[in-house]
């Protein structure tokens, strides 16, 4: 991780997007020796055509039919709780 006073990003803005961009840099900003702000990479956005490379990938990872229906039945029980308040411990 890199800092740089807000001047100093100011004079270098393209080589601090730069860095950014290619070498995945996250850049501190300072104000007073104070941090106020960060510029950081943006994850990538997984396109449609990511998703369908990966969803018909032969030896992507597979759940077993059983694991499947325990996986489908914690998803149903999740849904059924999700709109009831917490439970206190204390109570």
């Amino acid at each position: 991780m890199r800092t740089l006073t807000v001047t100093e990003a100011v004079r270098n803005f393209s080589d601090v997007i730069g860095r950014v961009r290619y070498a995945g840099e996250v850049t501190t900003l300072t104000k007073g020796d104070k941090p106020i702000a960060r510029i950081v990479p943006v994850k990538p956005v997984r396109t449609t055509a990511d998703f369908l490379a990966w969803a018909n990938d032969p030896d992507r990872p597979r759940l077993a039919p059983e694991e499947l229906a325990a996986f489908e039945r914690d998803i149903e029980t999740a849904r059924k709780h999700a709109n009831q308040p917490p439970v206190s411990k204390w109570e």
